[in-house]
């Protein structure tokens, strides 16, 4: 009778080590379903263009005087993250050097209110008295 019990601890003593490894691969297995998952839902679904897409590829558009491919760019990185402050004020940019002061004016509000410094205020103002300029000149006659 002691010779069964003996054989029986060893052998429970024997697969703890391998139902650990087999719970260890369980877990693994699941946690990697997940991040299919998740994967497949958020980032699978996005064109390629939106994931690579960055703000210093705006600002090359932008340096090179292409206004229309930046505004398009720059339009995708401002609707995928609004609360950032960045984009709207380079898109405010992007605006005002097209002569779309509305939009531009808007967007500057935006990057003030979500990051009120000292740059976002000074072009904030600027554009309103470049904005109220505008508006009170009258425009030219013909003769």
């Amino acid at each position: 009778m002691n010779e069964l019990r003996l054989h029986t601890h060893l052998y429970r003593k024997r697969y703890i080590p391998i139902l650990l490894i087999f719970l260890i691969f369980l877990a693994f297995f699941a946690f990697s379903g997940a991040f299919k998952y998740y994967y497949s839902k958020n980032v699978a679904q996005k064109p390629v263009q939106e994931i690579s897409l960055t703000w210093n590829q705006v600002e090359d558009l932008f340096d090179k005087g292409k206004y229309e491919e930046a505004e398009k760019k720059a339009l995708i990185l401002v609707n995928n993250n609004t609360e950032d402050y960045y984009s709207h004020a380079c898109i405010a940019r992007i605006y005002l050097r097209k002569g779309d002061l509305t939009n531009a004016l808007k967007h500057a509000e935006i990057a003030y209110n979500l990051f009120p410094n000292k740059d976002n205020e000074e072009t904030l103002e600027a554009l309103k008295k470049l904005v109220e300029s505008k508006s009170s000149t009258p425009p030219p006659t013909k003769p």
